[in-house]
């Protein structure tokens, strides 16, 4: 009989990743990096012969900043990373797929067996990022299991900790939980119902360009403000002093979640500063990132038809968090005190953990597999770019709205715009707005050969069935004839093999 395969969850982060798995008890367990230490930096340090991921990489990346990756996750759903490496640009994908393979090789020494992975992701991702981040997954040679949203998963590790895996769990009552989930580089903002086995989310928002890293950003340009001052010199412009800054900033502000004061300092061409600053600065100069955050908040009350009298439990996520103005903010805008219950960086990897035991045990038997139910919702519209007939301006023609529960399906029927006519582009759009100039183009194809004769507006039927991981899939049927196509999203983003790229080497 063959042993089980097991599951992992891998917190795939913007400035750290953390890795879990599901032991033979149905616990949660945390995976160590080859350093002893759970959160590995991510960070990417390509040598000419090798491949680093983690703390040295990070510590080379204000000596070798044409070397060092970071901050990647940003640039998710681009066509390259926003800076060269060793002089040429790449994949995003290609650059998190260095981290997963690292994150693999620590959990294969801790992890008996074989095991299926599950890679999280912030809700607010759209579907070019999802992609993208599966695809960074198979480059890695990672057996992905599925992809599941970060607040989803930190539920799931907040339902382990209060019993709510199992409708025969102690916990009896039904709770909305609102998870604020502030990480290094992105923000999410995610309403869930929890009771015993269930696990509903209500609707999600979020911002993928803010973070952590723009706290830090704030205090560099406070010391660098100063350091100008006295020595009429940005020492921002020096990639080497600037990064070395950033680092300083970082812990500076980790300082200053225990203390009232913290010190950070700039070192730049012989010329010195030390800079002091408060937390009532700190908290002032980014104010409006934290108001940000709160608008972001208020906007998903509102889409999810509820107050903050509704909210019956605040979940804390990512490390951001620990910031006192978090709390603070939260408290005095909704009278919750925020839980504590759960770690803010363990969180997603174990709940990421558990939904893959969940995904394994529904198809056969697994170790201790927990019986629950999750659903999700898809964080941003889908539609058909198309014509008004009676306008005949272009729109975007939604077909799945915003914070649908998933999985979802929806069909639409569109016609040809000529007589005659010998081909059909399908243009998938992500987004809000009617204007299909102001969405996102989530993928195309371009059909071809229809059948002679078809008379002006002949009816297209395009359907939508997204998954629950947030993965689309898009058939086009024109009814009739023998003409009928799954979308193959069309993608220019350059391939690369990772069997290209230099070995890993232990950190």
């Amino acid at each position: 009989m063959s042993s089980p395969i097991r599951s992992v969850g891998i917190d795939l982060g913007t400035t750290l990743c953390s890795v879990a798995y599901v032991d033979d008890e149905g616990r949660t367990k945390m995976v160590p990096n080859a350093l002893g230490e759970i959160l590995t930096p991510s960070y990417v340090l390509f040598e000419d012969d090798a491949v680093i991921v983690g703390k040295e990489a990070r510590k080379h990346a204000a000596i070798l900043p044409d070397r060092v990756a970071y901050l990647v996750k940003r640039d998710m759903g681009q066509k390259v990373y926003s800076r060269p490496i060793m002089g040429s640009y790449m994949p995003p994908e290609v650059i998190q797929a260095c981290i997963l393979r690292q994150l693999q090789a620590d959990a294969a020494k801790v992890v008996p067996g074989r095991f299926q992975t599950v890679i999280t992701v912030p809700a607010y991702f759209d579907e070019t990022r999802r992609r993208a981040t599966a695809e960074a997954g198979q480059m890695a040679g990672l057996d992905v299991l599925d992809i599941v949203n970060e607040p989803t998963a930190a539920a799931l590790s907040f339902g382990e900790a209060l019993g709510y895996l199992t409708s025969q769990g102690q916990a009896k009552e039904s709770m909305r939980v609102l998870v604020y989930d502030l990480g290094g580089g992105t923000f999410d903002a995610t309403l869930l119902d929890l009771s015993p086995g269930q696990f509903r989310t209500i609707a999600t928002d979020g911002d993928v360009r803010l973070g952590g890293h723009d706290w830090d950003a704030r205090l560099a340009d406070y010391a660098a403000a100063e350091f100008i001052r006295q020595h009429g010199t940005d020492a921002r412009e020096h990639p080497v002093t600037y990064h070395k800054l950033l680092i300083d900033a970082e812990e500076a502000k980790h300082a200053l979640t225990v203390r009232t004061m913290a010190k950070l300092g700039i070192e730049h061409f012989g010329n010195k500063t030390e800079v002091s600053v408060t937390r009532t600065q700190f908290e002032s100069m980014t104010a409006d990132l934290l108001q940000r955050t709160s608008h972001t908040v208020r906007q998903l009350l509102n889409a999810a038809g509820a107050k903050w009298k509704d909210v019956n439990r605040i979940l804390l996520v990512g490390g951001s968090t620990r910031m006192p103005m978090v709390a603070k903010m939260l408290r005095q805008v909704s009278g919750v005190t925020a839980e504590q219950k759960v770690n803010p960086d363990e969180a997603v990897a174990r709940g990421a953990a558990l939904y893959g035991a969940y995904l394994l045990g529904k198809r056969g038997p697994q170790p201790a597999a927990a019986n629950f139910s999750v659903t999700n919702v898809n964080a941003h519209s889908l539609g058909v770019r198309g014509i008004d007939q009676a306008t005949k301006i272009k729109r975007n023609s939604i077909l799945i709205k915003k914070n649908t529960q998933l999985p979802a399906a929806a069909s639409k029927k569109f016609v040809t715009k000529m007589a005659n006519q010998t081909s059909l582009a399908i243009q998938v759009l992500e987004g809000e707005s009617l204007n299909p100039d102001e969405c996102i183009t989530v993928g195309q194809a371009l059909i071809r050969d229809l059948p002679p004769g078809l008379p002006e507006g002949y009816p297209v039927e395009v359907t939508f069935a997204y998954g629950t991981n947030g993965r689309l899939n898009v058939r086009v049927l024109v009814p009739g004839t023998n003409v009928e196509k799954q979308l193959d999203f069309v993608t220019d983003r350059q391939k690369f093999v990772m069997s290209q790229l230099p070995p890993a080497r232990p950190q």
